[in-house]
C-alpha cells in the first residue's frame, strides 16, 4: 500500500536524521578514542520460519537464495525436566539445503520462577539435550527463545547460554539467543545483551511488541522505536547483534480485548477488502474493520527498519516470519546473498 505524500515526507525527514545521528555518533565515539559506527554492506538475513499457510515454503523457495540463516520452530524446551520435544520438517530441510542457507532450528520456552537454570547440572543436561539433536541431524546451529526471564535469574541465563554454546561448538555447530526487546530508555532488563553477545554467536534482539496481543490497540513497531533498539545494539557489538523486525500485527475487538497475531500479508489483504481507510501512526499501518482495530507493519516499515539497522552498522538483519512479509519487500532490500542478475543476451 501505497503512503500517501506526507508519510513519504515524514520516512524523508526520518532516513536524513538518521544520517546526521550516524555522522554525529561517529564524531562524538572518534572524541572518546571509541571506534565510530559507519553503515555497513548489506546485512545477512536470519529468518524465523513458523507455519503461515504455506507462505512460509513459497517464501523459502523464491528467497532462500537472499537469507543466510533460516531458524524454523521445531522444538520445544521442558526446562523442569530438561527435556526437548519435537522434529524436523524434510520439505523445509530440503528447501534450505537447496537454497545453500545454513539451518538453525529455534528451541522454545517459557521459564517458569520454580525451574532450576542456576543448577550448573541442570543447565548441563539441558545443554546436552539442545545438541542433540543438532549433531543428530546435521543442523549448522541452533536457536534458543527462552522467555520470560525472571528479573532474579539474569546471571543464571547468561550461565546456560554459556553451557549450550560450549556443547554446540564442540560439535562445530553455533548458537543464536532470542532476546526481547530493549533500548537505552527501557525494555526488558532481564536479559544482558553485552554478556550474552559475548557467549552465543548471535542476538537476536526483537525490535518489535511496543505493543502486543495482551495490551491495548497501539503501534507493534514505531520508527522511533526500532531506532532505539539498533542504537543500543550498534552500541554493543554491529556484528554479532541481529535486529529483528516484525512481519505482522495484531487485531484487537474495538470493545475492548486481547488480540490476535495477524501476519502483514493477511492484514493488508483484510483492509484492501474491507475498504478500510488505512493510515500509518508512527511507523505501522493501522485500520478498523468490522468491529476490529488493527495495527501492521507494512513493506514501506519493514524496508525502513531494515535500512535503518544498516545504516546504523550492523552486519545482520532477523526477519520474523518468512512467509509472513510482503513479497514486495524482497525487492526493496539488498542482502548480503544478493544473486548476481540474470546475464543479458544480445
Amino acid at each position: 500500500m501505497e503512503r500517501p505524500p506526507a508519510h513519504r515526507r515524514v520516512v524523508a525527514g526520518r532516513l536524513l536524521a538518521s544520517v546526521l545521528g550516524v555522522a554525529a555518533m561517529a564524531v562524538a565515539s572518534s572524541a572518546l578514542g571509541q571506534s565510530p559506527i559507519t553503515p555497513g554492506p548489506p546485512p545477512r538475513v536470519f529468518a524465523f520460519l513458523s507455519q503461515a499457510g504455506g507462505a512460509e515454503l513459497t517464501h523459502l523457495q523464491r528467497y532462500g537464495s537472499r537469507i543466510s540463516v533460516v531458524a524454523p520452530n521445531w522444538y520445544a524446551l521442558d526446562v523442569a525436566d530438561q527435556t526437548l520435544a519435537g522434529g524436523a520438517s524434510p520439505t523445509v530441510v530440503a528447501l534450505t539445503r537447496a537454497a545453500g542457507a545454513q539451518l538453525w532450528p529455534v528451541v522454545n520456552a517459557r521459564l517458569a520462577p520454580t525451574d532450576p537454570i542456576g543448577d550448573p547440572a541442570v543447565r548441563a543436561r539441558i545443554a546436552a539435550a539442545i545438541a542433540a539433536p543438532a549433531l543428530a541431524h546435521g543442523y549448522d546451529g541452533m536457536t534458543l527463545d527462552i522467555e520470560q526471564l525472571p528479573l532474579g535469574e539474569t546471571l543464571a541465563f547468561t550461565a546456560l547460554v554459556r553451557a549450550v554454546t560450549a556443547a554446540l561448538h564442540a560439535q562445530g555447530e553455533r548458537l543464536a539467543v532470542y532476546v526481547p526487546r530493549r533500548t537505552a530508555d527501557g525494555g526488558d532488563p532481564a536479559y544482558d545483551w553485552p554478556a550474552l553477545t559475548s557467549d552465543a554467536d548471535l542476538l537476536i534482539g526483537s525490535g518489535y511488541d511496543e505493543h502486543s496481543e495482551t495490551s491495548a490497540p497501539g503501534p507493534v513497531s514505531t520508527l522511533a522505536g526500532f531506532d532505539g533498539v539498533v542504537a543500543y545494539a550498534a552500541g554493543i557489538n554491529q556484528r554479532r547483534i541481529a535486529p529483528a523486525i516484525g512481519a505482522f500485527g495484531y487485531s484487537w475487538p474495538a470493545a475492548g480485548g486481547p488480540g490476535v497475531l495477524v501476519s502483514s500479508i493477511d492484514a493488508a489483504t483484510w483492509q484492501r477488502a474491507s475498504g478500510a481507510r488505512a493510515h500509518d501512526d508512527g511507523g505501522d499501518t493501522t485500520f478498523d474493520a468490522a468491529g476490529r482495530v488493527v495495527y501492521y507493519q507494512g513493506t514501506s516499515q519493514l524496508v525502513a527498519e531494515a535500512r535503518a539497522g544498516r545504516d546504523d552498522g550492523m552486519r545482520w538483519l532477523a526477519l520474523f516470519s518468512l512467509g509472513r512479509e510482503p513479497p514486495a519487500f524482497w525487492g526493496q532490500i539488498r542482502t548480503a546473498r544478493q544473486p548476481a542478475p540474470a546475464p543479458r543476451h544480445s
